[in-house]
């Protein structure tokens, strides 16, 4: 018996998102309050991969071609990411007061909608 078969052709991708508001990074990562405590950072990247079961979501999107698998697949995490900016609960007690300008101090980190409008995916 022989056996022909033409494996899919993969190539060298790469998937970046970017969240260019300007709070950010420290929403994310955590930054010193004037206190010298760290504020409490909300990883959404972090819940969002270790909520979901890449091999599972990639299968899911491949139909024949693994490219456009890889794409829909980030695309898919993109609107996760976005989902978990919106509705995630971090269980932070809120102030109802922001200690600067842009930066959130809600049990969700989206208040005012521009973490989440400023995600962008670029593909290489």
């Amino acid at each position: 018996m022989e056996l022909n078969w033409n494996p899919p052709d993969i190539t060298d991708r790469k998937a970046t998102f970017i969240w260019g508001a300007e709070h950010a990074e420290q929403t994310h990562n955590g930054e010193p309050s004037l206190t010298g405590f760290k504020d409490r950072d909300r990883p959404w990247t972090e819940v969002v991969i270790a909520e979901t079961n890449l091999e599972e979501l990639f299968a899911e999107k491949y139909d024949g071609d693994i490219n456009t698998a890889f794409e829909a697949t980030a695309e898919e995490l993109g609107d996760r990411f976005k989902e978990t900016i919106e509705h995630h609960q971090w269980d932070i007690k809120s102030t109802g007061k922001k200690r600067h300008k842009d930066a959130p101090n809600w049990e969700t980190i989206d208040d005012s909608g521009e973490l989440k409008r400023s995600q962008s995916l670029e593909f290489e």
